[in-house]
């Protein structure tokens, strides 16, 4: 049998054997050749006459081998300097190299020169790993600069901590951040003045940049305020409005298909509350007929859990395709909140009414200020119902300050202001006499029962992820459940109620019949279609009791 090895695709780079330089510390270079090939030295043995082959009866080993392992015959490669660390590409090919070595090493590991092969591979990894190390840090460096360029506020923390995250984390966030800024790459300046900002406000911005130039980062508080406000400022969008998509000029048959529409989205998002409806769709036809019509000011008087604050995020903003934004008064104790603080205090900031038409995109969201008779009845208190008040004159809530740009008049004519409040003698009457006030009556017997089946179960089935006919509740249980177990006028503790039914069930149908986890009333077999009778309820709802005190809201 013949046994060859043939190393001729496995190349090094070699000097002449004459040549005089001086020998180098370190093992040499194992580097790839050009096309030409030269064979520096070919070991070859095999039978030269017929006797040798009747002496030896073995078979004759060849190996052609066409580069020389020998320490003194690599030509040495000098190493790149520290202060000029080697480029990606030479260290991918120094990488090819080891690959290499290590494929030498593998595949003729039974060669008597491979106690040379596994030094020189030694060495050559040293090199490798050192070379690496240099381009990585200067790629750090390099991922650095580009970070802080990218980087339009940053602080000393930020700079930091990217610092110190490993070089795949810098790339991969160096993406992220390279995508994020190519959505808009315009210059600052530049999109200021192409922006739909009111020119004598691009005044007030450019000036502000103007100062930011003669600043640097290391000055501390004063760049960092006027570079927030400037990236605060435009994010505000100035003559943005969402319009509806339909007015008297498209014609009268798109105009009633968008009226029956909009009547349908009221009537699911709650049930009765027609006088509210009919307040809704009248400033919905004003829309039509005058798209910039000013805005409304609406507030629902009424028991707490009639819809009021589904009707308005579920109704009213999805009609006029408007976002919804909430705002909850109850304890509210400074203006400040609503209005911002003034930009010469460390780490002031601007209020929420700008935020909102921040976070919103346009000048004309739906406000809903919630629970409104519990402002607190202080000095403090007096001056949110100040706010409030200017915000609902249309005479005035065009030009809408917030402390934190001064300079700035905000245009919120255009805007819906809802509000909503229990009990009309905790209402300032001056603020009140601004609002279209709409009574919302408590709910019958009847009518807990029409909700319960048509509102309230297929809202819980859909979370729960319960087919409609998995849980029947029969029309008894749901009343009995209204008398014994609801003492109010809305429907908050009604629903509340049916959920816990809903969830508990939802465990039978999930854990092992052997399981404890209930007590002894409610160890019983429960396959689905499951009918929810009085006797079931009171099992399921064994704990509960009437929790409303109602006459904190006499």
């Amino acid at each position: 049998m013949k046994k060859e090895y043939n190393l001729r695709n496995k190349k090094l780079k070699t000097r002449p054997p004459d040549s005089e330089s001086e020998e180098s510390d370190e093992d040499s270079d194992y580097t790839t050749t050009s096309n030409e090939s030269t064979e520096s030295e070919i070991i070859s043995s095999s039978p030269d006459t017929d006797d040798e082959e009747d002496e030896d009866e073995s078979d004759p080993v060849n190996v052609n081998i066409t580069f020389t392992l020998s320490k003194d015959e690599f030509e040495e490669v000098p190493d790149e300097s520290d202060d000029e660390p080697p480029p990606e590409n030479n260290i991918q090919l120094q990488k090819e190299v080891l690959d290499k070595l290590l494929e030498l090493k593998t595949n003729y590991k039974d060669l008597p020169i491979m106690k040379d092969l596994e030094s020189l591979y030694a060495t050559e990894t040293k090199k490798y790993e050192k070379r690496k190390s240099k381009l990585d840090e200067q790629l750090k460096e390099s991922h650095i600069k580009k970070f802080e360029k990218l980087t339009s506020f940053k602080t000393i923390t930020d700079v930091k901590y990217f610092s110190k995250l490993s070089l795949d984390e810098q790339i991969a966030f160096l993406s992220k951040l390279e995508t994020i800024t190519n959505i808009d790459p315009k210059p600052l300046r530049i999109r200021l003045i192409e922006s739909d900002i009111p020119n004598e406000y691009k005044v007030f911005a450019l000036k502000k940049m103007q100062a930011l130039n003669h600043l640097s980062e290391t000055e501390g508080g004063e760049y960092y305020k006027i570079k927030y406000w400037i990236d605060a400022f435009m994010d505000i969008p100035f003559g943005v409005y969402k319009d509806l998509p339909v007015s008297i000029n498209d014609g009268v048959d798109k105009c009633h298909e968008f009226i029956e529409n909009a009547k349908s989205i009221l009537d699911k998002a709650t049930y009765g509350l027609t006088d509210a409806k009919i307040q809704i769709m009248q400033y919905i036809g004003q829309l039509i007929t005058n798209p910039k019509s000013i805005g409304t000011c609406i507030a629902f008087e009424g028991p707490m859990g009639t819809g009021k604050t589904t009707l308005v995020k579920e109704g009213i903003s999805k009609i006029l395709n408007r976002p919804f934004a909430f705002f909850a008064l109850g304890g509210a104790t400074d203006s400040s909140t609503l209005e911002g603080h003034s930009i010469t205090y460390e780490g002031s900031v601007w209020g929420k009414i700008v935020d909102t038409l921040k976070t919103c995109k346009c000048m004309n969201p739906v406000f809903y200020f919630d629970e409104l008779d519990k402002v607190s009845d202080t000095p403090k208190g007096e001056e949110i119902i100040g706010i409030l008040t200017h915000l609902t004159d249309t005479s005035q809530n065009d030009k809408f300050h917030d402390k934190y740009f001064a300079e700035i008049e905000f245009d919120l004519s255009r805007a819906i202001f809802i509000f909503s409040y229990n009990v009309r003698a905790k209402v300032n009457p001056i603020l009140r006499d601004r609002m279209y006030v709409i009574q919302t009556e408590g709910y019958t017997t009847p009518q807990k029962m029409i909700i319960t089946k048509d509102y309230l179960s297929v809202a819980i089935q859909k979370n729960i992820n319960f087919q409609p006919n998995d849980v029947i509740i029969t029309d008894a249980s749901i009343q009995f459940i209204i008398e014994k177990y609801t003492e109010e006028k809305g429907v908050r503790e009604l629903k509340r109620c049916i959920e816990n039914i809903y969830t508990k069930l939802n465990l039978f149908r999930i854990m092992k019949p052997s399981c404890n986890l209930f007590e002894k009333e409610l160890n019983f077999k429960v396959t689905f279609p499951f009918t929810v009778n009085p006797d079931m309820v009171q099992k399921l709802l064994k704990h509960e009791t009437a929790t409303v005190n109602h006459m904190m809201y006499m």
